[in-house]
């Protein structure tokens, strides 16, 4: 510990570990010393240590040095990121509601949990209380004391959470599995917007829904946020874990509706005649020669809602309904018109999220 001092008076403490920070002397920057309570815990310290050294992510906390007793040789604690940003325990009590903050919020944990799942780890016990930001204001994940790198792990103790624990975890050697940080995580995404006396009284319940039918969270956040955000947050909750979505799934949904209506699609005949669509001007009808079409942009994607003659989407007759490709080719006639067809091209931005 040469290399640490250690900075009075600023102590914390929570589960089966204590906090002290610390300042790096050779870094010069403060950083937090974790080691446990009981030294008969030491295994989660070494399970977190293992957790952190497989993760890969800007949404989990990072690990800088682990500390060994100089006599012993044995691990006396680890060394990691001192997180100055806010905590979330009480962002429900923040008002107005804004819905671009909290799925900012969602799709930084989501993003962090498959960053997890990809390199096999789950965290077990995700909550709010372990989730916190930098100074920067990036979200992140820690306290991996509880977490599994093994795919065939089977807790004996059910150790965590209760509020947060899915209902298969309510059983003897149950087998830890990604679908129970799902369930995790929709009930972070409750907890965002209310108390847990203000739950579902379903999911108070121990196990969760055993009697008691769950209550959508859309009766907090209808007309707050897009009905499919509210669908997605209760499918995690699903009894079944087969039907909760991946988070991989969730990343990619949330990531969407934060770019709701920052897209720009364009369409370029022969460098010179341009359209554009955005939130500003979502509809554009271009009639030449062979045929028409008709294409509206709805916040997300850039939707065919009328064509007629012959008209083809990089050589497919263009559809009502489809979605126009990223980037695509729109010829207007038959190949065997050869010269007498028309060509415009389309491109859509690839807007960036910004965090």
């Amino acid at each position: 510990m040469n290399r640490y001092e250690l900075i009075k008076g600023q102590t914390f403490s929570g589960g089966f570990g204590n906090l002290q920070l610390v300042k790096d002397t050779y870094l010069d920057r403060e950083v937090l010393f974790k080691r446990m309570s009981n030294p008969q815990d030491n295994d989660q310290l070494i399970n977190e240590i293992q957790a952190l050294s497989k993760a890969r992510s800007r949404h989990v906390i990072e690990i800088y040095d682990l500390i060994r007793n100089p006599q012993s040789g044995l691990l006396e604690g680890i060394i990691i990121e001192f997180l100055k940003g806010r905590d979330y325990l009480n962002y429900h009590n923040e008002t107005p509601f804004d819905s671009y903050s909290f799925l900012i919020i969602l799709y930084q944990i989501s993003h962090a949990l498959y960053d997890l799942h990809n390199s096999g780890i789950v965290h077990r016990d995700l909550k709010l209380e372990n989730i916190k930001s930098s100074e920067t204001g990036v979200l992140k994940l820690y306290d991996f004391g509880l977490s599994s790198t093994n795919e065939d792990y089977y807790t004996k103790s059910n150790r965590g959470t209760i509020i947060y624990a899915a209902p298969e975890l309510y059983v003897s050697n149950a087998k830890i599995t990604t679908e129970m940080d799902i369930y995790a995580f929709g009930i972070c995404a409750w907890n965002l917007v209310t108390t847990t006396r203000n739950f579902s009284p379903a999911l108070l319940e121990k196990p969760p829904m055993r009697s008691k039918p769950y209550t959508t969270i859309g009766r907090l956040l209808t007309g707050k946020v897009n009905d499919e955000i509210i669908n997605t947050i209760d499918s995690c909750l699903n009894s079944n874990p087969s039907l909760r979505p991946s988070s991989k799934r969730l990343t990619e949904t949330f990531y969407k509706h934060l770019l709701y209506n920052k897209h720009k699609g364009l369409f370029v005949e022969k460098n010179s005649s341009i359209y554009e669509l955005s939130h500003s001007k979502t509809g554009v009808r271009i009639k030449l020669s062979h045929g028409e079409i008709i294409v509206n942009y709805d916040g997300f994607d850039f939707i065919i809602s009328a064509v007629s003659g012959e008209v083809y989407i990089n050589n497919t007759p263009a559809q009502i309904g489809d979605c126009l490709p990223n980037a695509c080719l729109i010829t207007f006639g038959r190949p065997e018109f050869g010269s007498g067809r028309r060509f415009v091209t389309f491109l859509s931005s690839h807007p960036e999220l910004v965090i």
